[in-house]
């Protein structure tokens, strides 16, 4: 696709996106903390009382670390899921733009999307259908 056609934010639709980011990665979280509490309650429950005490805090920074390990693996998720949508996301913003196009000017055109995105099998049948009304015109 040239220069002209290619989509250069990768965020296009804000809501899609991030509700879709944010729906996959608190469910992981969730279940992390609860794991994380787990491993807390194995460890108090495994050691003597006497060594538990002795090692409480470097038990409780170890938690923290992993904690914070985490936080920058879910941001990296976050970021790889928000650049898988901006494939769903892109052609969903240029269908609706192109439509949107068509029946203000009733100059009815086929839709371009790059060749990798999702929708493509969509938007080559939606052309099909275009295709037809012009046709008939």
């Amino acid at each position: 696709m040239d220069k002209k056609n290619r989509r250069r934010k990768i965020v296009l639709i804000h809501s899609l996106q991030l509700r879709y980011t944010f729906s996959l990665l608190i469910p992981f979280f969730i279940i992390f903390l609860f794991i994380e509490l787990q491993m807390f309650f194995i460890i108090k429950y495994l050691l003597p009382k006497v060594e538990f005490l002795a090692t409480k805090n470097l038990i409780l920074e170890s938690m923290v670390l992993i904690i914070i390990e985490v936080f920058i693996l879910l941001f990296i998720a976050a970021i790889l899921n928000i650049y898988y949508l901006h494939k769903i996301a892109g052609p969903i913003n240029r269908i609706i733009n192109e439509i949107k196009n068509m029946l203000e000017t009733k100059n009815y055109h086929l839709i371009k999307i790059r060749k990798k995105d999702e929708l493509k099998s969509l938007i080559d049948e939606f052309n099909k259908i275009i295709s037809k009304l012009i046709e008939s015109k």
